[in-house]
């Protein structure tokens, strides 16, 4: 009795102890994938019980992932080539727009008619048209292959912003723009890429001309960071989607009567974002706010 009684204990403690190891396989498992659904492992299971259904599950695991690993692998490479491919294309296709655009100067010295030169004129705006187009192409196509310089340094970003206003002023004066400018009194510093921060701007005024009716207000704001603020009414009575403003061609003038590309805000994006920034819109009641946001410094 005494022997039997010490076998049963014995396998009691054997299974007790065998079912305490599996639960804890089973818990450093599920940490495992959690950790790789929160990006922060994209290693294969590990495993240090002895055990075939254990062993099988986490080898089915390990053969998705590496399913799903070379799934990313192939994608990123695609991107890659297409990325590569849009630059090399739309580099491509500046010289014989550069060539079109020669002739087409010659021709508009030389002597013709009111009908030749109305024609002309035509062929003259839309060569720029796709010369504009092919050249943010390139630009985008650049900037999304992480083959961007970028040099960083301190910039006073009131000084910066009132400068780049200046060089615009004739373009929100000719579309009968009401420019509001606002500054703090004392200066703002960010670390950044000047030429970057240069297109930055460059781009939200110009889209600011194209598309506002009335006003544009240009604000900086010092708090724990600096943010830029561009609001400008844009003449809708509904808001616009400013959840896919920042997306690749993406136009909320479905007619595309304001002729852009629907990539000028998606460089704003990519380049705020290069140099550490934020970036988001608001739409409310007729009027558009894009705010950028940077670490202030001293």
């Amino acid at each position: 009795m005494n022997l039997l009684l010490f076998l049963a204990s014995a396998i009691i403690i054997f299974l007790v102890a065998a079912l305490y190891s599996l639960k804890r396989q089973i818990k450093y498992i599920l940490l495992q994938i959690k950790e790789m659904n929160e990006g922060e492992s994209n290693k294969y299971l590990s495993i240090s019980l002895i055990n075939n259904d254990i062993i099988e599950l986490a080898a089915e695991f390990n053969r998705k992932i590496e399913s799903e690993e070379e799934l990313r692998r192939n994608v990123i490479d695609h991107e890659t080539r297409l990325k590569e491919s849009i630059a090399n294309i739309s580099h491509d296709f500046r010289t014989p727009l550069t060539s079109i655009i020669g002739y087409i100067q010659l021709l508009e010295k030389s002597e013709i008619d009111e009908f030749q030169r109305r024609n002309l004129n035509i062929i003259s705006k839309k060569s720029y048209e796709l010369k504009n187009l092919v050249d943010v192409f390139f630009e985008l196509a650049v900037l999304e292959s992480n083959e961007t310089d970028l040099s960083f340094n301190r910039i006073n970003i009131g000084n910066l912003i009132s400068d780049i206003i200046l060089e615009n002023i004739q373009m929100l004066e000719k579309a009968n723009l009401n420019l509001e400018f606002n500054i703090p009194d004392n200066s703002c510093f960010i670390c950044a890429d000047e030429k970057m921060f240069r297109r930055i701007m460059q781009n939200l005024i110009s889209n600011a001309v194209k598309y506002s009716t009335k006003d544009v207000k240009i604000s900086l704001v010092k708090k724990d960071s600096i943010q830029i603020k561009i609001k400008n009414s844009i003449g809708l009575t509904e808001d616009i989607n400013t959840e896919r403003i920042f997306e690749r061609f993406y136009m909320e003038d479905k007619s595309r009567s304001k002729k852009g590309t629907g990539l000028g805000l998606a460089i704003v994006k990519l380049l705020t974002e290069k140099m550490d920034g934020t970036i988001m819109a608001e739409s409310e009641n007729g009027y558009l706010e894009i705010v950028i946001e940077f670490k202030a410094i001293s």
